[in-house]
């Protein structure tokens, strides 16, 4: 019967991680902490890189976080980060396949998470020594959104939560059977959880003082605990050592410092932050639904028996008291991470969590005296638990043109091959300009090189005077991103090629506009639009406003209103982008507002209804001047378009209802 319960169990288990993982196992790190994410990825490419030496982890970025905030240059890839044995593993893979797909990162991570929920089921059977139960613990914990996205992802969190489950699985069969051996294996698992994430250091406390106030008790002998526990201190000890000193030598990218809220007014705005943007990626309201019910009917029992509780219960509610103290305790020290890392929820909360729905679930009669009962409930409770899963990995992969990563991570698919075609070394130095996710064009580019994280106008020059190869810089942010910050760096670049997406440039002293720059001239013109206020007839343009209360060289000017939703906007299922290359939308204007704005300019493609392409751009980042008029010139890059019918939309939006004047809008496509 056993064996038949662990194999459903399993089944279980794997039917739901395909569910929720096929579409997403060989996806490249993307969507939420994608920085994160690609920094490990590069850790496990950067060891096949270096002949698997696990002692000198690196990755491809040449300068670091920590210290200097990558405004200090180095030589070396190397990093400094906690042991990094979940990065090492699929390293071996990946040599031993020869291949660097992100699938062999993300299936080991998979198999880990079968591993977490699989031992976990196992924990609560020898808890309630119940089969319904210890399903629902698993459906409960195999269904939180935030597991869900992270359970084939790259980061160490699920491998250590997976060590610490197995640990405490281990720990609690030597608390019924007083084996030494389980006792060891216990620690064991807990140490490896530790060494990877320093947060599952918790429990291997916990469980240590639990075992010492045991003694005290006088219901083990001390003397058990003399070998196992000053090893897996001095184990830990050792790494934390070789880590200060990897620090010191070489830095990290990897944080490795306190961060707690700076006042007590801060604490409860991080406390509300938190709250707003996790509360519903934790748990769903199923599950807040469900441990109120639970807990409910374990303090109805609890009050209708007071029977004396069995020796792992007792020990276990007392290890999870000392164990949730230790992580109020560690989100104290760590409080302004949680607002923006919801993986900190699973480094910390979610195994006390899950353990509390245990404890309560194991003062509950056994489910086990009504299958049939049973097996409804869990029906009604798992069906609705995996579509609210389902629903919401597929709200956590949505992209827009907010989206930095998705827009970087396209920009350098397949550059590469791009680099190889112009003869560009893999052992180049490449100096990316406003990389976003430092490791992500360099793991697409397959080189080496520094990342200017922040383009001010000190960082840009500052960074030009390293020492490099050639310098990249994605099309669709420099005129946003980097010219307007620092329009002196066209007298420091020269661009050497262009596949639509990024420039590949080198240092040159070199006297060009930015059209020069863009090679506007030598592109054919396909299409030239103008927007000319008080004309009428004017085919494809809306809301033509115009006024003479405010005059552009004596002419009237367009205008925009608080009351208005959009200014100018053109409209037109006849332009020529159906063309066997990219196309550039080069959209040029005066604006004047008497303050900072928060208008939008949008340029987009529609296919069928669907959105090809949609990009928005903030025009307080392109002006720089209140109370005057301003020129702009903004290049956007669209991609080939092949399907017709289609539409083409550019538009002013107003975002905030702000005041906007404009004349000679235009735009050219190229």
């Amino acid at each position: 019967m056993k064996k038949f319960e662990s194999a459903f169990a399993f089944c279980v288990i794997l039917i739901l991680g395909i569910l929720f993982q096929h579409s997403y196992i060989n996806d490249f790190p993307s969507h939420t902490h994608a920085w994160a994410q690609s920094d490990r990825y590069a850790l496990s490419i950067g060891f096949v890189e270096n002949n698997l030496d696990f002692f000198h982890p690196q990755t491809y970025v040449l300068n670091r976080q920590f210290p200097g905030n990558f405004e200090v240059p180095s030589a070396e890839r190397i990093t400094a980060v906690n042991f990094p044995i979940h990065d090492y593993i699929p390293a071996i893979f990946m040599k031993l396949f020869n291949t660097n797909a992100p699938c062999i990162f993300r299936g080991y991570i998979l198999l880990y998470s079968f591993a977490a929920l699989f031992f976990l089921f196992q924990l609560t059977q020898l808890l309630t020594k119940d089969f319904f139960k210890s399903l629902l613990v698993l459906l409960f914990a195999a269904c939180s959104p935030v597991f869900v996205y992270y359970q084939s992802g790259f980061l160490p969190t699920i491998p250590s939560l997976a060590n610490a489950i197995i640990g405490l699985h281990f720990y609690v069969k030597y608390l019924q059977d007083g084996r030494q051996k389980n006792l060891y294996v216990a620690i064991g698992f807990l140490l490896l959880g530790a060494l990877a994430r320093t947060t599952f250091v918790l429990p291997l406390i916990a469980v240590f003082g639990l075992e010492i106030l045991r003694s005290i008790k006088k219901e083990i002998a001390f003397k058990s605990l003399l070998l196992a526990f000053p090893a897996a201190a001095l184990i830990l000890f050792t790494a934390i050592a070789y880590q200060n000193h990897m620090q010191f030598t070489y830095g990290s990218l990897f944080l490795n410092q306190l961060l707690p809220a700076k006042t007590l007014h801060g604490t409860k705005e991080i406390v509300k932050d938190v709250y707003n943007n996790w509360s519903t990626q934790y748990f769903t309201a199923i599950h807040y639904m469900l441990l109120s019910l639970v807990l409910l009917g374990a303090l109805l029992q609890m009050f209708k028996s007071k029977a004396e509780r069995a020796l792992p219960l007792r020990s276990m509610g007392i290890f999870l008291t000392a164990y949730f103290v230790g992580c109020v305790l560690f989100a104290i020290a760590m409080l302004r991470q949680f607002p923006a890392h919801d993986y900190y929820f699973l480094d910390s909360f979610f195994l006390p969590a899950l353990l509390f729905l245990i404890l309560l679930l194991a003062r509950l009669p056994h489910f086990n005296r009504a299958p049939r009962l049973a097996t409804l409930a869990l029906l009604l409770v798992g069906i609705p638990l995996a579509a609210a899963a389902l629903h919401t990995q597929k709200l956590k992969r949505e992209s827009g043109s907010w989206d930095r990563v998705a827009a970087t991570t396209n920009n350098f698919e397949g550059s590469a091959e791009f680099l190889d075609q112009l003869k560009i070394k893999r052992n180049a130095t490449i100096l990316v300009i406003d990389a976003y996710a430092p490791n992500i064009p360099f793991v697409l580019m397959q080189r080496k090189g520094f990342a200017v994280m922040t383009t001010t106008k000190e960082n840009l020059l500052k960074a030009l005077q390293w020492k490099y190869d050639y310098i990249v810089v994605q099309n669709e942010f420099f005129v946003t991103d980097v010219y307007l910050n620092c329009p002196e760096i066209l007298t420091r670049i020269k661009k050497i090629a262009d596949n639509g997406k990024i420039s590949v440039c080198a240092l040159s002293n070199v006297n060009q506009s930015l059209h020069d720059f863009i090679g506007i001239e030598n592109k054919e013109l396909l299409l030239h639009e103008k927007f000319i206020p008080g004309l009428k007839q004017q085919a494809h343009w809306h809301n033509r406003k115009s006024t003479k209360k405010l005059l552009f060289e004596n002419q009237p000017v367009g205008f925009m209103t608080p009351t208005m939703d959009y200014g100018i906007a053109y409209k037109s299922k006849n332009i020529p982008l159906i063309t066997q290359r990219d196309n550039i939308v080069l959209i040029s204007s005066y604006f004047f507002s008497p303050k900072q704005v928060n208008c939008e300019i949008a340029v987009s493609v529609v296919v069928d209804d669907e959105g090809v392409f949609n990009k928005t751009f903030r025009l307080k980042n392109l002006l720089k001047k209140n109370g005057q008029w301003e020129k702009i010139d903004l290049p956007v890059y669209l991609p080939k378009i092949t399907k017709a019918p289609y539409e083409f939309f550019i538009s002013i939006n107003n975002v905030q209802h702000d005041s906007l004047y404009y004349h000679d809008f235009e735009f050219k496509i190229y």
